[in-house]
């Protein structure tokens, strides 16, 4: 269940089923599948159904020794009053034609997609990404409309079918896929994209980095910043999307920019960029039994730390330092960072690192360890010694 100031009341269904793997991470096949529907209010009254996004994903992260990641998504998405409000920057809405329009600046899309793609491995944190797409719009123009005033200016106002293609590189370093604490995901991508059955064709570029810095063991500092660039002659409703690993429209609304209503912008230039606090929700109990929303359990980081010393010993460090980084990570976050487990994990993180040949990480991770061996309880031990 969700609300949005722009698409109203959500109410849907959203699973997940993974098949985990000791040797392969975060996974080794996870399949997630949508169903999610919005009702709002009608602009002459009652509800209306405003949104329909269905979507099944395919994930298999390891394959060829964890170097390939294939992805799959087949998505269907619906919205009877998406935004159009012009192009550019300067697109002004018009209070008076909207009072006396309520659709004036909506336009209704239908879109199906199916997007195979692949993440490569090319060098540690470094990925390379391909991902290709099909896809077919259908486009409903209110009459009276401001996208009825414009449409002789625009492609893609009707029916039509697009195939395209993403490439670039990818950097991630963060801690955690789901729920980053710490650490880097950046991208440079571009695309290229042609329609069926109207002319237009496309290309476009986009540069995007998020930082996730610690503030506390359960809050979080997250950045973005986003820069797009499109040429040729793009369908209007591509003008309000960015590409790369992200894609996604970008300019409004409550994935991108809250506070700024959906589809409000759109234009062949984009750079947007945002920061949040992400806190962890506080733990509670049902019984004997602790449940928490947001972090993994501290036996799976127990099992991470494990097999990274089994990866150091095969002689595998690259292995070893992304499975003892996670381990460490979910424990600190759990317990904080002085707790026994871990400043171990810390350790094994630092040795990892060291085998990996990365020693000006590993005297950076080895500080924190004996800050934190510093303040732990001491051990009273009874001994005795006989010298003869």
């Amino acid at each position: 269940m969700s609300y949005s100031t722009d698409t109203g009341l959500g109410l849907g269904a959203i699973g997940s089923l993974a098949r985990i793997d000791a040797g392969t991470l975060p996974f080794l096949l996870r399949i997630e599948a949508q169903l999610v529907t919005s009702i709002k209010e009608a602009p002459g009254g009652g509800l209306e159904l405003v949104t329909h996004d269905d979507y099944v994903v395919a994930d298999v992260p390891g394959l060829w020794d964890g170097r390939v990641r294939l992805r799959g998504r087949v998505g269907f998405y619906r919205a009877i009053n998406a935004g159009y409000y012009g192009v550019g920057n300067a697109a002004t809405p018009d209070p008076d034609k909207a009072a006396a329009n309520p659709r004036y600046n909506q336009v209704e899309i239908v879109q199906v997609r199916v997007e195979p793609g692949a993440r490569i491995r090319v060098h540690d944190a470094l990925e390379l990404l391909v991902v290709g797409r099909v896809g077919a719009t259908a486009v409903g123009v209110y009459p009276g409309s401001e996208l009825d005033e414009d449409r002789a200016g625009l492609r893609g106002v009707g029916d039509n079918g697009e195939v395209g293609a993403t490439v670039g590189l990818v950097w991630d370093t963060r801690d955690h896929e789901a729920w980053p604490h710490r650490g880097v995901l950046a991208d440079a991508s571009a695309r290229a994209g042609a329609g069926l059955g109207e002319g237009f064709g496309y290309g476009g570029a986009t540069v995007a980095a998020r930082a996730f810095v610690p503030v506390t063991d359960g809050v979080t500092l997250a950045a973005r910043i986003v820069a797009d660039a499109q040429g040729g002659a793009p369908p209007f409703y591509e003008l309000v999307r960015v590409g790369g690993l992200g894609e996604q429209d970008a300019t409004g609304g409550g994935g991108s920019l809250r506070g700024v209503p959906g589809q409000r912008y759109r234009g062949r230039v984009k750079l947007l960029g945002g920061v949040e606090l992400r806190g962890r929700l506080p733990e509670w109990r049902i019984g004997y039994e602790r449940f928490h929303v947001g972090r993994d359990h501290p036996v799976v980081a127990g099992n991470l730390v494990e097999l990274a010393q089994l990866a150091l010993a095969e002689r595998r460090a690259a292995d070893a330092v992304a499975m003892a980084e996670r381990g460490m990570s979910l424990y600190e976050a759990a317990f904080g960072p002085t707790r026994e487990e871990s400043v171990e994990a810390r350790g094994a993180y630092t040795r990892a690192l060291l085998a990996a040949g990365q020693a000006a990480r590993a005297l950076a991770a080895a500080a924190p360890a004996v800050d934190a061996a510093a303040s732990l309880e001491p051990e009273f031990r009874v001994a005795a010694r006989f010298d003869l």
